[in-house]
């Protein structure tokens, strides 16, 4: 194929922020993030994405950790 690797990444990136959106959409995954160490830190880490619509899904999974969880703010 004739994709470079800034495509490349930015593909990896799209699919990685796909499967935290799934794995953050119930109960166990939003517990599994909250309880793990850095967890949340790390998610913040990955509001520097390259594009607004990755930005926003960060910025959605973050609000669904802390809207679950009064200890998730505090990550």
């Amino acid at each position: 194929e004739n994709i470079g690797k800034e495509d490349k990444d930015l593909l990896l990136q799209y699919e990685t922020v796909r499967c935290l959106d799934v794995i953050l959409n119930n109960k166990t995954g939003v517990e599994s993030m909250i309880s793990s160490k850095n967890g949340v830190e790390k998610l913040c880490l990955c509001i520097d994405m390259p594009t607004t619509d990755m930005r926003l899904s960060m910025i959605k999974l973050l609000t669904i950790i802390c809207i679950y969880s009064n200890q998730g703010h505090r990550g």
